[in-house]
């Protein structure tokens, strides 16, 4: 219980000395963009299409697309849009690698062997990597995004190895969040009819380490997608004499989708429990209820269900998804309400065609989104910090049982415009589990120092952090962030 006690004894003292904030007015003008892969009925990307050709609706009503761009391999084909900054369709791509018992070790291999022979055929920088391992005895952490490909080498052979993997910055263990989620379903005994220990431990680990991700990609620019490999996801929905056992489970899986459709994050999910080397038959591919949740997770986040009998076959289908689609913006008509809305796309013409994009997404601002990031390691590891930002601890005071500690965040003024500061203080422990986050805000007109200096007092139980401060300008978007470990 030692986050729960944490939030619950942590508290700030405002930053510094400052008058009531004025009241400001800022009018955005917000974008959905949905990406749609086209497919005919032999599963090739359809080319060709034009703005005119499709209609997108939210929550049923009709939109007007004011954005559109033809992807086709990778690279812009049309636009009826400005051309967009580079980052715009670069892919990040999120391997999230089952090393739980449940995934055969020789799989799993075989695949690692295939996706390392898929990287050095295919990948030319137009791709960024990270990969994270699920579970296994050794628990090990994450690659943070690279185009390195040595750097992506040496990691999938750790994986091999079941090492730990080299890390720029901590993400932390997902064993620890996956963990935790565990906890509460074995501590729910009514779910012990539903499916067996193992198997409803493996859906949790692998429906929390998806969420924790989606929220870590939330404000990461570029065409994101995780490429989750496991044997089965189970979905608990098929057991209809346990209808609150399945309404559990389902919320589940609800609440999976909409973090993945809310950070604009396509899941494509790859079944190693069907999969073979190629050449050499594999086990009849059936939608069997424990791999349900895997299918529609992937159906409704705009992603695929990977279900070749080949290696092989299914990375060269995940490279097609990925590098051909359409790009469809509209504008908004509503305000920012942090509420889920429904998409739908369809196509105009006759014909028989697969489309594949996210069903819906969460209005959101540009805060919202950072917020989600930042109170993940992955999320503070995708942000591009350009502000030259340091911090400094101050020495402890003990108060009780607790200690108060100064965290100072410092900028030099001329980097600094008058306007609003946003300041973040996340908090870890040192595995990357959050056990705190702080927002403040800070008007500034004038700066009369060399430096600006932004400082809170929080309140520690005694023990080992990792602490994040993030700033930023609201006028200009840029961010800027420090990091320090402390033991108190």
């Amino acid at each position: 219980m030692r986050a729960i006690s944490f939030a619950l004894l942590l508290g700030a003292m405002p930053l510094l000395a400052q008058q009531p904030m004025p009241l400001t007015e800022k009018i955005d003008v917000s974008a959905v963009n949905v990406d749609v892969t086209v497919l005919d009925r032999q599963r090739n990307p359809v080319r060709g299409l034009t703005a005119a050709d499709f209609e997108v609706f939210e929550d049923g009503v009709a939109q007007r697309i004011t954005n559109f761009y033809a992807v086709e391999n990778g690279g812009i084909a049309r636009t009826t849009a400005v051309e967009p900054d580079a980052e715009r369709f670069r892919r990040k791509v999120l391997v999230i690698v089952d090393n739980t018992a449940l995934c055969a070790k020789p799989r799993r291999n075989l695949l690692l062997n295939k996706l390392e022979s898929f990287i050095d055929q295919h990948f030319s920088g137009d791709y960024e990597w990270a990969i994270v391992p699920l579970g296994g005895p050794q628990s090990p952490g994450a690659l943070p995004f690279t185009q390195d490909k040595e750097t992506i080498h040496n990691a999938i052979e750790a994986l091999r190895r079941d090492e730990a993997l080299p890390r720029d910055m901590d993400f932390g263990e997902i064993s620890r969040t996956t963990q935790s989620a565990c906890r509460i379903l074995q501590e729910q005994s009514f779910l012990s009819q539903l499916l067996n220990k193992q198997v409803r431990m493996k859906g949790a680990a692998i429906s929390a380490a998806v969420e924790e991700m989606c929220d870590g990609l939330a404000a990461a620019p570029g065409k994101k997608v995780i490429l989750l490999v496991t044997d089965a996801i189970p979905s608990g929905s098929f057991r209809a004499d346990l209808p609150d056992d399945a309404i559990l489970i389902q919320k589940m899986h609800e609440a999976v989708v909409r973090s993945a459709n809310a950070a604009n994050v396509n899941v494509f999910v790859m079944n190693t429990e069907g999969l073979t080397d190629g050449g050499t038959p594999g086990r009849p591919f059936t939608l069997a209820a424990d791999e349900s949740g895997g299918f529609w997770l992937a159906t409704e986040t705009g992603g695929r269900y990977l279900h070749s009998s080949s290696f092989s076959e299914s990375l060269q289908t995940f490279e097609n998804a990925t590098a051909n689609f359409y790009s469809l913006g509209y504008i908004m008509r509503h305000a920012e309400d942090a509420k889920y809305h429904r998409i739908s796309v369809r196509l105009k013409g006759p014909g028989s065609y697969a489309l594949s994009y996210r069903l819906g997404f969460s209005s959101r601002s540009t805060e919202q989104q950072l917020e989600r990031a930042l109170r993940t390691p992955l999320g503070i590891a995708t942000q591009r910090s350009t502000l030259p930002l340091t911090m400094e601890v101050g020495a402890p005071s003990q108060v009780g049982a607790k200690v108060v500690v100064a965290l100072t965040a410092m900028l030099p003024a001329e980097r600094v415009q008058a306007g609003r500061l946003d300041l973040y203080v996340t908090v870890f422990d040192q595995t990357g589990r959050k056990l705190g986050f702080h927002h403040f805000r800070r008007d500034i007109e004038t700066i009369e120092t060399p430096q600006l200096v932004l400082t809170t007092r929080l309140t520690f139980p005694h023990g080992s952090y990792r602490l994040v401060m993030t700033l930023r300008d609201e006028e200009t978007n840029e961010i800027g962030i420090a990091s320090s470990d402390a033991t108190f």
